[in-house]
């Protein structure tokens, strides 16, 4: 059996099939950046589920101050701060139960007020005769998640407010 010779070789692989690099560089990119928009993605994501949850975590709060306030015939507060909020009944202090919120940011308006207040310690106060008066809470997250909850003081019920129209 004849080997073939240098030249020979070099004739075959001319005409093998593969990929250069600049096709690879190419694909690298668009690997790249389909990566990067779904992390994006991802992290919006995130920043809007947590906002649902502290939608939700405060609305049973409310409705929960409203109840006990209701039962037991004593007061109970919802109480805000910069970046969390909670129950608090007559107990006293060691009976508060936060929802600690890291990455949103939480500012009330009350009725007939026409700025938002971020609160240092603001006491949402709820009692047997008079259930809350009326409250606007507004949620923002790092990533433009935004979000705004009217509550009833008589039912404890929230409604979402639409943000574009409250700036």
């Amino acid at each position: 059996m004849k080997t073939p010779s240098l030249s020979q070789r070099g004739a075959a692989r001319s005409g093998a099939a593969g990929f250069t690099l600049l096709e690879l560089v190419f694909v690298m990119a668009i690997i790249a950046l389909v990566m990067g928009m779904g992390a994006f993605s991802l992290a919006e994501f995130e920043q809007n589920r947590s906002i649902d949850v502290a939608r939700t975590e405060l609305t049973f709060q409310v409705r929960q101050a409203r109840q006990v306030a209701f039962d037991t015939g004593e007061t109970v507060w919802v109480v805000f701060q910069k970046n969390r909020f909670g129950l608090l009944d007559s107990k006293g202090p060691d009976a508060i139960a936060w929802s600690e919120l890291p990455d949103i940011g939480i500012r009330l308006r009350r009725a007939g007020e026409r700025e938002w207040q971020q609160p240092e310690l603001f006491f949402w106060e709820f009692t047997p005769r008079q259930l809350g008066e009326p409250l606007t809470v507004r949620l923002t997250g790092g990533q433009g998640a935004d979000l705004a909850l009217e509550f009833s003081p008589l039912s404890g019920e929230s409604r979402l407010l639409d943000i574009t129209k409250l700036r």
